[in-house]
């Protein structure tokens, strides 16, 4: 958003300045007076944190797509040598790279890979990084979701509104990353569906799981540090799906049933934007009640009831502006930054509708 590269900008000011901004956003990013409202909170067990932040390396690898992701699982960020042993690359799609594109092509970054030790199909969608994903970002006026949208033939949500960028980037991902999906779980019948992004890619992230849930994939979803996506009837609608009623009781469900996670972080305000009228968030929350956010003690992770929970994110007043800017990259595992050109490349680059292009790495056909 325009409203990060501000800020960025301002953090080289005085720590005066970066608190008075500081003090400033806590008075803005109060949320909406008709969201789902709770205090209630929960500790997470050792094997949800372990999960956390299994997903949270699959996040630290995106940045190095489409450039430096290569098969079978090899790049630069830790995250390849921490999952690369069990983890095969399947295709990578991205954007196109010409200027002539740049007003027009929404596409969010983002690779599909199996983790055949959990047996796992992963869709990672990745998060700001360049031009086009900030053109994204900006816009945020609020359109309506369509049922064609999400793969149905009707939708029971007729005032449903999302952000205008973060739908057409869906829309141009999904076209390329939906059939890949569908082969693989006809070829791979007994993996779990797993969807994950940050920030951006988080709330692409949520839209593609809205998807798959609503046409029987049973996915399960995790996205980290992401913005609000949509209105209430949009939010409350998502809660409905993923936790069977518009004001659930998240913390009644059992870890391993759950399907979606919203994770958060002290000093991170990116999941309270946008802050104005007709954005909201949902349920879900997972917090991060620690400065660091990297290797976190189990006793700070904290499952979040209701869309806006005050001893959680929306309760959060640590924001001072340096550390807001490292909070919303400081979600359990070091970030990694990619570079370089890509080295090599496994079969024809594809475009697409709206100039999408896909990076096929392996021949589905050939998969076992």
């Amino acid at each position: 958003m325009l409203i990060i590269f501000l800020l960025t900008l301002i953090a080289s000011a005085s720590p005066f300045i970066r608190l008075a901004l500081g003090e400033k956003l806590n008075q803005l990013l109060v949320g909406s007076h008709e969201a789902f409202e709770s205090e209630e909170t929960q500790l997470i067990s050792p094997e949800f944190q372990e999960c956390l932040i299994r997903y949270m390396w699959f996040n630290n690898v995106a940045p190095c797509v489409p450039k430096q992701l290569e098969h079978p699982f090899v790049c630069a960020a830790r995250g390849c040598k921490m999952l690369g042993k069990y983890t095969e690359l399947v295709d990578i799609f991205t954007h196109s790279e010409s200027r002539m594109d740049m007003l027009t092509d929404r596409t969010i970054t983002g690779f599909v890979a199996l983790d055949h030790l959990h047996k796992e199909i992963v869709l990672v969608l990745r998060g700001t990084q360049d031009v086009n994903d900030w053109l994204t970002n900006l816009q945020v006026s609020l359109v309506g979701l369509n049922p064609a949208d999400l793969g149905v033939k009707s939708l029971n949500c007729p005032n449903c509104r999302v952000g205008l960028g973060v739908l057409s980037g869906y829309i141009s991902s999904q076209r390329v990353a939906d059939p890949i999906i569908r082969r693989l779980k006809e070829k791979f019948p007994q993996y779990q569906l797993v969807v994950t992004g940050h920030s951006l890619g988080g709330t692409a992230a949520t839209l593609f799981g809205l998807n798959y849930q609503l046409n029987g994939l049973s996915p399960k979803v995790f996205s980290v540090g992401a913005p609000a996506l949509g209105n209430k009837e949009f939010t409350n609608f998502v809660d409905e799906v993923f936790w069977g009623s518009e004001h659930p009781d998240t913390l009644s469900v059992p870890e391993k049933n759950i399907n979606f996670t919203r994770v958060t972080h002290l000093g991170d305000f990116i999941p309270r934007f946008p802050f104005w009228k007709g954005y909201q968030q949902m349920s879900g929350e997972l917090f991060i009640h620690d400065v660091k956010g990297i290797d976190p003690p189990l006793d700070k992770l904290r499952r979040c009831n209701g869309q806006q929970n005050r001893k959680c994110s929306f309760g959060d007043k640590f924001r001072q502006l340096t550390l807001n800017i490292r909070s919303h990259s400081a979600y359990l595992v070091p970030r990694n930054r990619c570079s370089g050109e890509r080295r090599k490349i496994m079969g024809d680059i594809g475009a697409y509708g709206n100039d999408t292009v896909l990076i096929p790495v392996v021949d589905l056909d050939s998969l076992e």
